[in-house]
């Protein structure tokens, strides 16, 4: 995640992810599960915009471990609407890549 070193996490593209890898199995399932759901949380409540919460840093953190705990590569498609005040409507599919 190359924007998060510059101290910019793209939100959206963020939640997309953390939305879609509900339906991805983890190698540590307890572990992965709980990094998703904290990082889920983050990003519905929008804590990384609070002080003294989550920032940049520990957001690009725990995203890498979430992705050491991925089984397999996975593919997203889909859609999404998105209200003005912010409810997000989701439409995706997740397929994992058999190798």
């Amino acid at each position: 995640m190359k924007e998060g070193k510059n101290g910019v996490i793209p939100i959206l593209e963020t939640r997309l992810l953390l939305h879609s890898l509900i339906y991805i199995p983890f190698i540590n399932e307890n572990e992965g599960t709980q990094i998703l759901k904290d990082l889920t949380n983050c990003m519905e409540n929008h804590w990384y915009s609070l002080k003294n919460t989550w920032n940049c840093k520990s957001i690009i953190t725990e995203l890498k471990k979430l992705q050491r705990f991925v089984l397999n590569d996975f593919i997203i498609s889909g859609s999404i609407v998105i209200y003005d005040d912010d409810f997000i409507q989701w439409d995706l599919n997740v397929s994992i890549v058999s190798s």
